[in-house]
């Protein structure tokens, strides 16, 4: 590939609550959910929201997922078979994984009230952030992308694009990967959303698809300012967010939050 070239990333003007709808929408219009590392670029420079086609999956804080046991997320339904999970990653605190689906059909199935993820590939990493509920620095992992633990000396230390700050639930997760834009909050290009449930909506971005699952290299996507609508969306899905997370963070870290997405609302 032209290392001059860059992959492109194309705003469907659609919305999704849940992972398995956004890759469902994107194939509908003859796309794919982009890579995170892709993701990752275009919202450095762009407002808007997307999911990445990556899932981030983990044991709960200061746990280990255990052998023979599938990977379960109470709150999106997404499941992992046990038998399709690298032995590497059991027993072993601190890890992560991401996790990229086989394509179509193949990569998801709903039995039994849930949705069961056929990984195409699952990279097992260390050093997973631990700290929930709450934006923890961490240095971008070099393959990956996503941050990663470091000690707060060593961050202050990074230069400012491998900084990054991760959100996680506290328990046993397999969550998207989500990026949102707004321009409101602070070092928001940066922040990997990894939290979210089914309560909020947001944008569903693609890249055309390929026969053999690669992301088509174009020109860059042309820098989007956000409308009005856009914004005041953003703020209604931090809203349900906010929601979604009250009760297991402390009031005073939400307070700030409601009182811009108060302010956000009345534009």
């Amino acid at each position: 590939m032209n290392s001059n070239r860059k992959m492109q990333i194309t705003e469907l003007g659609l919305t999704a609550r849940s992972y398995p709808e956004a890759r469902a929408k994107a194939a509908k219009k003859g796309m794919e959910l982009p890579s995170y590392k892709l993701l990752d670029r275009h919202f450095l420079k762009n407002f808007g929201s997307g999911i990445a086609k990556e899932l981030l999956a983990h044991p709960e804080k200061g746990g280990v997922s255990q052998q023979d046991r599938d990977i379960n997320d109470s709150i999106t339904n997404l499941s992992i078979p046990a038998s399709e999970v690298p032995r590497r990653a059991f027993g072993r605190e601190g890890i992560g994984m991401v996790v990229v689906p086989k394509d179509g059909a193949d990569g998801m199935e709903t039995s039994g009230g849930r949705t069961w993820v056929h990984p195409q590939s699952i990279v097992v990493f260390n050093r997973m952030i631990q700290a929930s509920h709450e934006w923890v620095p961490g240095k971008m992992h070099r393959s990956l992308g996503i941050p990663v633990a470091v000690s707060e000396e060593e961050f202050e230390r990074l230069p400012e694009e491998e900084k990054r700050w991760l959100c996680r639930i506290a328990g046993e997760g397999v969550r998207p990967l989500v990026r949102v834009v707004d321009g409101l909050i602070r070092n928001g290009r940066r922040l990997v959303v990894a939290f979210y449930g089914a309560v909020s909506a947001f944008g569903v971005a693609g890249v055309a698809a390929t026969a053999g699952g690669a992301e088509k290299t174009t020109g860059m996507a042309r820098v989007h300012k956000p409308t009005r609508d856009e914004i005041k969306r953003f703020a209604g899905s931090a809203a349900s967010a906010v929601q979604e997370i009250a009760g297991r963070v402390a009031d005073k870290h939400l307070q700030p939050i409601r009182e811009l997405i108060a302010a956000v609302e009345k534009l």
